[in-house]
């Protein structure tokens, strides 16, 4: 006891003797013995290294700030940066770096301990390592969190005051403004819920060409569109905008104007941002504050404020009427003829408001005021290009006084899967007075040729009054199924019409639903009976000239072109699409994990914060809620890179208490998910983790980088996964494409695209934005035909003249493809010719003989492509779905046949391959 009260007694005198040599009026150069200093080299990323340089007297980058937090421990800010000193969160030897300075985060707390010589030792609190080297102190050495040693030099500190002046900003600690409290979400939003046009009747909902194709736009009489030219004004901050512009007697004539949908950066407003991680402004959740140095000096949180009238019918006069956003970067206010409609944030979830009381027949005036950033911000800190504004399509919808809210599907499909029953909830909302009786809900299930399945009318009675729901439930049976899959994306329709009680329609609207069992089977998936692997890429919104803006042809384009490669799988990194997209997908086949527009990368602490539970949850909710009813969505995702902690359970909870039974994924807490997953592990990581005994399966949510010409040994891991894994189920490349941009108000020429720095925007992360399978106009790359290649769905060897195929298609039989072969001499073909391919199913395989000419002593090599017999929705006859080549002989070399098959065995313990 009396040694630990010495012990204790000699800690408090070290630090009231540091206390009393730290003034906190001044700043600090950390200096080793022989006066090499700590600096950040100048750089304003949150992940930066910090190293040791040559001292420069006056150079900002080498001077700190030391703040004291409690009695011994410290916090050391970079007068340049203004960040601290961060052990990297690791528990083990590990690089330092400078992260945002964040009052909860105890990797920037370091404890002070001087010794007998006058220097000290700097020891990071969680670990109990001391800031330190591996190795004898040089130029541009990093530096480290080091096993404790007071007695070795490399850990030893000399504190040198300095003149440097180090400006800190005082961190916000109250707000009254709704865009800066993680409790105000919305004000006046309507509740989410799935995608659904409203129409007068059956007949203006057959003659739609949204009825055939969702992602085209409707000519509903229901719907009026607002998108277009709206009057636009442009503020670099708050303070600075026009406070009353939403009155229609305020005069906006000489405004300017923007089009809706679009990023206001992309039209010359602001600056478009690139970053990866560090926060664009002040890490102070829920606060906006400027950070010196960054963009947000000069702009610290530019506001834009639109206005448009509209011409309201006088049929829509005693109706309900929605105001509808499918999606605002990042928060916004709204008004109608003068009066306060409602508040939102969400950048990628859609906003409701009934907006009924606030308009009349004839001409309205809507104003809607956008903050760049938000408290929601902090929430949204994706590797992408940070742009504002009404990035996707705003409307009108009008409902009679009792209309269809909401629709839910499931089915239920039996064990040999030809028969189903598809169940249809639909949610009847009133806003009028009483009890609508003797009403009627008809519910058609329509096959995918479009001749009708089954019918059934139900009688309602409706509650009429304001708020008051109606749940209608439907049971249709179908028989001969036809099922759902990426392969094969077969869609049934479901037609709901609501009926007075003359037999009148009140409203109809449908909905698509694609019939598909997906099973966990020995920990992998199986998709109507077969195994299934998401051989898949991660998807960014972001278009070369519009920005965030993306046009439904720009969706299509991207579908379709990873059709032709053999991706079938969509990370929507990492937030919800337009919901065009989704339709698209359902449409063509694509298998799509749809991610929650939650990110907080540069402050992962709010992951286990209760003051953002409810934002967490509501972004999950609203993309459920919005999208559980597409066959495409076969996977839900939490969000991406934020951590562990009670919100992202509240996630989990929330998605699986209500996401349709779907397996829900997140890769920064694979306790709190279905699957386990993964970032870029290398070989031997990914076949430890597959083989350790875990009854999960098992993602790879990004790898195999596409930065720069290649993209990895992506054959390798699909040798792995297809032929050894016991839990692999695929992964999804980062990612699609490049993120350049070319604003057109620019001029710049084609074929030059701007990343990270180019718009003068800090800070930015440079070209790490340029890492996609395409180019930003989404031409065709030798990386992307790398993944044609090795995703593709046929496996060919090659022996005595014999070419056998492996079919791994889970629907398609072989005997729908045409096979071509060719041999070349030295380069020139010499003979070839087509072989018909018997039936093969899916896992099974077939032989086929091949007419090979005699070889002489030069080199041969033998073409095979497969092409598709017949045309399809995404592709015409005669594309080519999978090729091999394979050496029959090098010059002056037999070569035994079969080499160009790709062969490998796999170690049991190290997972490498031989």
């Amino acid at each position: 006891m009396r040694r630990l009260l010495l012990l204790v007694l000699a800690t408090c005198c070290v630090s009231m003797t540091l206390q009393a040599q730290i003034d906190p009026k001044k700043s600090y150069e950390l200096q080793t013995p022989d006066g090499l200093v700590l600096d950040n080299q100048s750089s304003l990323s949150a992940d930066a290294g910090i190293f040791l340089s040559h001292r420069k007297p006056g150079e900002s980058s080498q001077v700190w700030k030391i703040i004291t937090l409690k009695d011994d421990i410290y916090r050391l800010v970079n007068a340049f940066s203004l960040m601290a000193l961060d052990n990297g969160g690791e528990k083990w030897e590990n690089t330092v770096l400078q992260w945002d300075e964040s009052v909860q985060n105890v990797n920037q707390h370091w404890r002070f301990a001087k010794l007998d010589n006058g220097r000290y030792t700097i020891q990071s609190v969680p670990t109990g390592l001391n800031l330190g080297l591996r190795d004898a102190p040089q130029f541009g050495s990093p530096m480290w969190t080091v096993q404790a040693d007071p007695a070795s030099p490399y850990q030893q500190w000399v504190l040198v005051e300095s003149d440097v002046k180090v400006d800190m900003i005082l961190p916000k600690t109250e707000s009254d403004n709704d865009w800066e409290n993680p409790h105000v979400i919305g004000r006046n939003k309507l509740p989410g819920h799935v995608t659904f046009v409203p129409y007068a009747n059956r007949e203006e909902m057959l003659a739609d060409a949204t009825y055939t194709t969702p992602w085209q736009r409707t000519a509903s009489c229901r719907v009026m569109w607002l998108n277009g030219q709206w009057k636009f004004n442009w503020v670099k901050q708050p303070e600075d905008r026009p406070t009353e512009f939403y009155k229609p007697s305020f005069d906006v004539s000489s405004w300017k104007e923007i089009t809706v949908p679009s990023s206001w950066e992309m039209q010359g407003y602001g600056t478009p941002i690139y970053t990866n991680i560090t926060y664009p402004y002040f890490n102070t959740p829920p606060f906006i504050q400027p950070q010196r140095g960054y963009t947000a000096e000069a702009e610290p949180n530019p506001v834009g404020s639109y206005r448009r009238d509209f011409q309201l019918p006088n049929s829509w006069q005693g109706k309900d009427v929605i105001l509808h956003f499918d999606g605002v970067y990042s928060a916004f206010y709204v008004w109608v003829n003068g009066k306060l409609v409602g508040y939102s944030q969400g950048s990628n979830n859609d906003a409701e408001f009934d907006v009924t009381r606030f308009v009349r027949p004839g001409n309205n005036t809507l104003a809607v005021e956008v903050y760049r950033w938000s408290d929601g911000s902090y929430l949204e800190d994706q590797d992408m290009f940070r742009l504002s504004g009404i990035h996707r399509d705003v409307y009108l919808r009008m409902r009679e006084r009792v209309g269809i809210e909401d629709v839910v599907l499931s089915d239920y499909i039996g064990k040999d899967l030809t028969d189903g029953v598809l169940h249809v909830e639909t949610t009847l909302t009133g806003s009028g007075k009483g009890m609508k009786k003797g009403w009627q809900l008809r519910a058609t299930l329509l096959g995918p040729d479009g001749q009708e399945e089954l019918s059934e009318t139900k009688p309602v009675n409706v509650i009429a009054s304001k708020g008051g729901t109606t749940t209608v439930a439907h049971d249709l049976f179908a028989g001969n199924l036809s099922l759902w899959s990426a392969e094969k994306p077969s869609l049934y329709t479901v037609q709901l019409e609501l009926l007075d009680e003359k037999g009148q329609t009140v409203e109809a609207t449908f909905q698509r639903h694609g019939f598909r069992k997906v099973e966990l089977v020995n920990n992998k998936i199986h998709v109507n009976g077969q195994l299934t692997y998401f051989k898949g890429v991660n998807r960014h919104d972001t278009h070369p000239t519009l920005g965030k803006a993306i046009p439904a042809e720009s969706m299509l384009q991207d579908v379709l072109l990873m059709k032709l490669h053999n991706i079938n799988t969509i990370r929507t990194c990492h937030y919800p699409n337009d919901p065009k997209f989704y339709a698209i997908c359902d449409y063509y086949g694509i298998y799509v994990m749809d991610e929650t527009d939650q990110e907080c990368h540069g402050n992962v602490s709010l992951s286990d914060n209760p003051d953002w539970t409810e934002a967490y949850v509501d972004r999950i909710q609203r993309m459920i809620r919005r999208d559980r009813n597409h066959p495409s969505v076969v996977f839900w995702s939490l969000g991406n890179e934020s951590g562990g902690g009670c919100n992202i359970k509240a996630e989990y909870d929330y998605a699986h208490a209500n996401g349709g039974g779907r397996l829900v994924h997140y890769e920064n807490q694979n306790a709190n998910a279905d699957m386990d997953s993964r970032m870029y592990p290398s070989m031997k990581e990914m076949a430890a983790m597959d083989r350790d005994g875990t009854q999960k399966p098992f993602f790879l949510c990004e790898y195999a980088h596409a930065m720069g010409n290649a993209i990895g040994n992506l054959r390798e891991y699909w040798d792995y996964i297809e032929h050894h894994s016991e839990r692999m189920i695929g992964g999804c490349i980062w990612d699609w494409v490049d993120q350049g941009l070319r604003p057109d108000y620019l001029h710049k020429p084609e074929g030059w695209y701007g990343y990270g720095g180019s718009f003068g925007d800090a800070p930015n992360d440079r070209d790490f934005c340029i890492n996609g399978i395409v180019t930003p106009d989404r031409q065709v790359t030798p990386k992307l035909l790398q993944v044609k290649a090795c995703y593709q769905y046929v496996e060919m060897a090659l022996n005595d003249g014999k070419l056998t195929l492996r079919n791994k298609y889970t629907t398609l039989n072989l005997d729908a493809l045409q096979l071509h072969y060719e041999v070349l001499r030295n380069g020139v073909k010499v003979s070839g010719g087509e072989v018909k391919i018997p039936s093969t199913r899916p896992g099974d395989s077939a032989t086929l003989p091949l007419d090979l000419p005699a070889m002489d002593t030069e080199e041969y090599f033998l073409n095979v492509d497969l092409a598709l017999k017949d045309s399809c929705v995404w592709a015409d006859a005669g594309h080519v779905v999978a090729q091999e080549q394979f050496c029959l002989r090098t010059k002056d070399q037999q070569v035994e046949e079969g080499s160009g098959d790709l062969t490998c065995v796999i170690d049991p313990v190290t997972g490498l391959m031989t």
